[in-house]
């Protein structure tokens, strides 16, 4: 379920009854188990960001081409640039710093696009922005929709 929120959780010894908020208004599903994670977000202890004249904006550091702060030779990349927070976006932030102190031009010439995924049944992953963010800039969304059940998978021979 998308754009949903947990509003309440109550386990009992069967079942745990879960109340939502969903597009379509309030809703209660029983589950036999909830998941519940927590948020990933940088922290910044410690460190006085603002000696070297920075300032954080939504929780990071902003930055500009080749990952470099609004101070000259300062760069910032991976969880302290703000999300997503994956490793693999470090790794490719790291490569635009390396070009950028290198005074060549990055491989990078879009926005970065990063793939994330959930392991779960059913896996979910996505890429790119959603239907919302896609829309807020002024690019036209078209959706698409396919039944997973109908692809060749295991379980289908």
């Amino acid at each position: 379920m998308t754009r949903t929120t947990v509003l309440s959780a109550q386990s009992t010894e069967r079942e745990v009854l879960v109340s939502l908020e969903t597009a379509k208004g309030s809703e209660e599903l029983k589950v036999e188990k909830v998941l519940l994670t927590g948020a990933r977000h940088p922290s910044f202890d410690g460190l006085n960001v603002e000696a070297a004249g920075l300032r954080l904006v939504q929780g990071a550091i902003p930055t500009g081409p080749g990952m470099e702060t609004p101070v000259k030779e300062i760069y910032v990349l991976g969880d302290a640039a703000g999300p997503p927070y994956f490793a693999h976006k470090a790794i490719a932030q790291a490569i635009q710093v390396i070009d950028h102190i290198k005074g060549e031009r990055s491989g990078f010439k879009r926005q970065m696009l990063f793939p994330s995924c959930v392991y779960g049944d059913p896996e979910v992953a996505s890429v790119g922005l959603t239907e919302e963010e896609a829309s807020a800039v002024g690019r036209k969304v078209n959706i698409g929709e396919f039944r997973l059940s109908g692809t060749a998978g295991p379980e289908h021979g």
